[in-house]
């Protein structure tokens, strides 16, 4: 079972998308890597910032697209961001 999580804040916002903007710079084989204790993986940064069941948590939920109706992978013009696109095209 899993533990009760507290309401997600502002601030766990602000420090979740530092983590995935870090990330891009830092490109690991899978994202439980990002805070292994491991000698060749060890990045302060990730666990100072946000520990690794909060980030999993607001990443299982954070939702910008309904997903009942997901675009075909096999498509030749499949767009990868297509959960986060409106994002992009939004003008403001």
């Amino acid at each position: 079972m899993t533990a009760h999580q507290p309401d997600i804040t502002m601030e766990d916002m602000y420090q979740f998308f530092a983590i995935i903007i870090q990330m891009g710079h830092d490109q690991r084989d899978c994202l439980k890597d990002y805070w292994s204790r491991e000698e060749q993986y060890f990045t302060l940064f990730y666990s100072n910032t946000m520990v690794h069941d909060r980030f999993f948590h607001i990443l299982r939920f954070l939702h910008f697209e309904n997903n009942d109706n997901p675009p075909n992978r096999d498509d030749l013009h499949y767009d990868r961001l297509w959960k986060i696109r409106n994002i992009f095209d939004t003008e403001q």
